[in-house]
């Protein structure tokens, strides 16, 4: 039987934020793409935030709506790559098997291990609770069971700073009535149409006619039916291992209906900062990038393209992406929902394949520009303040017209493989 672990810091951004300057810590806190834009969006919450009813992809309005007392803070996603490093770096000492899923949270598979600790997986659980607090500052939430699917449920069951256990004896009594929308790859759409189904636990999931649900989602209802019964045997994979395999994203479900492509470039830019520092944090980087978006009706649309180069900053990647958006859908309908996806990963350490007759300066440019930007907005921000450096596309009154690096063009030009 497997041992699984998965470590989530509670309310990451927030939580850094409040570690950096403690003064933060006596109203409720939004951490937020940009306070000086009347459109940003709520990317993280503090606790008392979250009891207001904040919700993260909230509008700033929304959220002082909901709560009047409110404290805004523009997100340091370079100084949250430094605490996920360090983070990842507690758990690697445990053991070489860890899997990231994100900036704040981790798989371990402890399995083989825990002879050598010589302590059960609940007390191991919760020295690494205590450990990462003594060393980080931070809280986490540690579920540990024997797959990834219910360690992952397990840490969400109970927040913040705590250690949950899900065993193999007893787990289909632990997670009967747990709701559906807890479980690992339901997201809103899925958990609504369960609902309509009379599916609204966890249990009753799992004792539904997996044919019936194959029916409904495909192949992704054959596998929800398998994780509701413990069926799960999705290894833990390290980046190295999932390199070229994995893709990595962020999306997010819009306050309010968006009707053109120019009003979404704030938003567009936040996401693919995150998806950027994302990779950044794994060590990988990409040549390629997936957008969905889901209209007013509810319908996805999925678009994808293929670069000669690997992008290298997170600029770059949100003006091809708000290219994407303006020539590939059709905007008939405005846009409720978009995801960002990078695509065709591969480790920073592989080998690079040089162009014989590349145009001249490019691989410079592409070395040294955009790939700078990011590093030194990271390091700047991550020491003396999220808003230290601001990009200038994001400040009123200055056009949002991105720039796309030399050498790859929108989706069908000649630069796409």
């Amino acid at each position: 039987m497997r041992t699984i672990l998965h470590c989530d810091i509670n309310n990451c951004f927030a939580s850094i934020e409040m570690l950096r300057e403690p003064g933060l810590r006596v109203r409720p806190l939004a951490v937020c793409g940009d306070p000086g834009l009347r459109r940003g969006i709520v990317l993280a919450k503090s606790e008392s935030a979250k009891v207001c009813g904040v919700k993260t992809g909230d509008t700033l309005w929304q959220a002082r709506e909901k709560c009047p007392n409110i404290q805004f803070v523009k997100a340091s996603f370079g100084l949250y790559g430094q605490y996920a490093r360090r983070f990842r770096q507690i758990l690697l000492s445990l053991t070489p098997r860890v899997e990231p899923c994100g900036l704040d949270e981790c798989w371990l598979d402890m399995t083989g291990d825990m002879a050598r600790f010589g302590v059960d997986e609940g007390v191991l659980g919760d020295w690494l609770r205590v450990h990462i607090k003594r060393h980080l500052g931070l809280t986490v939430s540690v579920g540990v069971s024997f797959n990834k699917v219910f360690a992952k449920l397990a840490s969400d069951l109970k927040k913040p700073d705590a250690v949950t256990v899900i065993g193999f004896e007893d787990f289909s009594v632990r997670v009967s009535g747990v709701g559906v929308s807890q479980l690992l790859g339901v997201g809103r759409q899925t958990a609504m149409k369960l609902r309509r189904c009379g599916i609204q636990t966890i249990g009753q999931l799992a004792r539904s006619d997996v044919c019936f649900l194959r029916g409904m989602f495909g192949k992704c209802g054959e596998d929800l039916w398998r994780h509701a019964n413990g069926l799960d045997a999705s290894p833990v994979r390290t980046p190295q291992e999932s390199s070229g395999r994995q893709t990595l994203g962020h999306g997010t479900t819009l306050p309010f209906d968006y009707a053109d492509a120019a009003s979404l470039w704030p938003v567009v830019l936040q996401l693919s900062e995150r998806v950027w520092h994302g990779l950044v944090a794994e060590g990988l980087r990409t040549r390629g990038l997936a957008l969905t978006v889901r209209d007013a009706s509810l319908r996805f649309h999925l678009y994808q393209c293929r670069f000669r180069h690997c992008l290298v900053s997170s600029a770059n990647m949100a003006g091809l992406v708000l290219m994407m958006l303006r020539q590939q859908y059709d905007w008939l309908l405005p846009v409720r929902a978009i995801q960002v996806r990078a695509l065709y990963l591969e480790s920073v350490s592989a080998p690079r394949q040089g162009e014989l007759f590349a145009q001249a300066g490019v691989g410079q440019w592409l070395e040294s520009g955009g790939q700078a930007i990011d590093a030194v907005m990271g390091t700047i921000n991550g020491r003396l303040g999220s808003h230290t450096l601001r990009r200038a596309s994001l400040l009123k009154g200055i056009s949002t017209q991105p720039c796309l690096m030399p050498g790859v063009s929108v989706p069908g030009g000649d630069s796409l493989d």
